[in-house]
């Protein structure tokens, strides 16, 4: 019930507040220390709240942003999100051929968009950097250096880096070249966060075995709670990465890659949040153009019933939905593929 509690762009500053206790010699995996910096600046939080369940690898972007004034700093960010979102809706329009207001009040009403920009998460920065290199026709280091900003998300793109393996576009020397470039960078900028009592308090923040104090969207998570079946984390992840690579072998295509492989990746995820399923959004896109009403209705529906459980209830997990009705959209528009076939044959 806590998450009632909840101001705008949270997140944003539970993130800002620990790069910027860094930034004072502070341990940013001390949520005494974090929270006694924000109640310096007048915000109210508490401790709870304050733990930082993310690697130490993350912190660098919002670190960057700290070393600003904190309302400068969320205008530069809240203004990258909403480019990148821009930028998404017309990259999406132009490869699945919809139109842009269409795809633009789709992207609205998903709730993870929605939940992105109120708590101030980097998902659609994230989300972007992905479309803008999988959708793309030439392949560069400038697209690789881009892609490693996925790596901020690596519990969700480990499995899937593997996948795109197969996807032939994804194995241009330049890209590869680019992305390992990108990672080398992002480590650079780390490095002041790997002291050795930053590391001591993160060994003890197992976040990927908290299913049962975290409540997310995903079935690791939701056989905790509802079935009281824990330690599922890791074998979910191996299910998940099997399954996926059995679909990419032995070409993947972007037909798999978003209505399959990326919402099983995130039903196997050993940790994730409702925002991250903003990469669900191209599997929808993909089956918005071919029935728009029938998906409008669905995803109304579920933006309202996610607005509902997670703001009122704070029931994070029920968020599963959306991926479990991604992958059950396959069948119905399979069926119709096939009877198209079978009549354009007789």
């Amino acid at each position: 019930m806590e998450l009632l509690l909840c101001k705008p762009f949270f997140d944003f500053t539970s993130l800002y507040f620990a790069s910027l206790t860094l930034n004072q010699n502070g341990n940013i995996f001390n949520p005494i220390t974090v929270c006694q910096n924000a109640r310096e600046y007048g915000f109210s939080v508490s401790e709870g709240l304050c733990i930082m369940h993310a690697l130490p690898t993350n912190f660098w972007f919002i670190g960057l942003l700290s070393k600003l004034s904190y309302n400068f700093s969320l205008s530069i960010f809240l203004s990258l999100n909403i480019l990148c979102l821009i930028r998404s809706v017309f990259l999406l329009s132009n490869y699945f051929r919809v139109s842009k207001v269409s795809v633009a009040c789709f992207t609205l009403l998903f709730f993870p968009t929605i939940k992105s920009l109120y708590f101030g998460q980097i998902s659609p920065i994230i989300f972007w950097s992905m479309l803008e290199v999988v959708l793309s026709k030439k392949q560069s280091i400038r697209t690789g250096l881009i892609f490693s900003l996925t790596i901020l998300k690596i519990n969700i793109f480990a499995p899937l880096y593997l996948c795109l393996l197969f996807y032939k576009p994804m194995r241009a020397i330049r890209l590869l070249n680019g992305f390992l470039l990108g990672l080398v960078l992002q480590l650079i900028c780390s490095i002041q966060y790997f002291s050795y009592e930053t590391l001591r308090h993160f060994s003890n923040i197992q976040f990927w075995q908290h299913s049962k104090v975290l409540n997310q969207p995903n079935l690791n998570s939701l056989l905790a709670w509802d079935f009281n079946v824990t330690g599922g984390a890791w074998y979910f992840l191996f299910l998940g990465l099997c399954i996926n690579l059995y679909l990419s072998k032995p070409i993947l295509t972007l037909q798999k890659f978003f209505p399959q492989v990326i919402p099983i990746s995130l039903l196997t995820a050993p940790y994730l949040w409702s925002h991250d399923l903003i990469y669900l959004l191209p599997g929808f896109i993909y089956y918005l153009s071919r029935d728009y009403y029938m998906l409008f209705k669905i995803n109304f529906i579920l933006a309202v019933l996610g607005i509902i459980s997670v703001l009122f209830f704070g029931i994070e997990r029920y968020q599963i939905l959306l991926p479990i009705i991604l992958l059950l959209l396959l069948f119905p528009s399979t069926q119709h593929l096939d009877r198209r076939n079978k009549a354009t044959m007789i």
